[in-house]
């Protein structure tokens, strides 16, 4: 399966199986006999295959869009964030057929909605000219303190939403502050360390 965002295991939950990924044709030239191979493989691909890819797709676009949002808008990004999972395991649980043509429309039609009211969000973000939206106020950071967080928090690995994705804190699991910054803070999730951005921070533990 291709790979996608690893915060979204979006296919994962549908149990899609996609085909190796393609050459990338438009970006690296490739010889005739490489180029028919590929045709090839893909015209044998079948319709579950072929609607995976497509759904594997929208999740990887939907997910690049989310970790934008989630530092334009943490409320929003949340609340879209829930919505998105709970969705997903609905389709887990249904076992449909993804090969069926009216499913994979119904399918792909949910998770354009989606991705549109979020675009929708970020158009008017850019159009306010702002950066972030304010955060409520926090007491003061210190390294070492411990961090409650809202669900779904990102962990990247730089400090920046278009950084790669480390992790997604599922729940109201604690982290540690390691290092503070302007908008992104290091922190350790486990054993795992990773920038989550500021308006993720829902408060601090004694």
């Amino acid at each position: 399966m291709k790979a996608i965002c690893c915060w979204f295991v979006g296919v994962g939950l549908l149990g899609i199986s996609v085909a190796p990924n393609m050459a990338q044709t438009h970006h690296n030239p490739i010889d005739i006999t490489r180029e028919s191979a590929w045709r090839s493989t893909y015209s044998n691909e079948t319709a579950y295959q072929r609607h995976a890819r497509s759904i594997d797709y929208m999740l990887t676009m939907l997910g690049k869009h989310m970790n934008h949002l989630s530092v334009v808008d943490p409320a929003a990004y949340c609340l879209l964030q829930t919505e998105l999972h709970y969705y997903l395991h609905q389709l887990e649980s249904q076992q449909l057929n993804y090969g069926n043509q009216g499913v994979f429309d119904w399918v792909l039609l949910r998770l354009t909605e989606l991705d549109e009211r979020i675009k929708s969000m970020l158009a008017q973000h850019r159009r306010e000219n702002k950066e972030e939206k304010p955060q409520p106020a926090l007491p003061a950071l210190c390294e070492g303190q411990r961090l409650s967080l809202r669900p779904y928090t990102l962990i990247f690995r730089r400090a920046d939403y278009r950084s790669q994705l480390k992790h997604i804190v599922l729940t109201d699991k604690e982290v540690t502050l390691l290092k503070t910054g302007d908008s992104y803070h290091l922190v350790q999730c486990g054993s795992l360390k990773g920038y989550l951005h500021m308006g993720m921070i829902v408060s601090t533990l004694p």
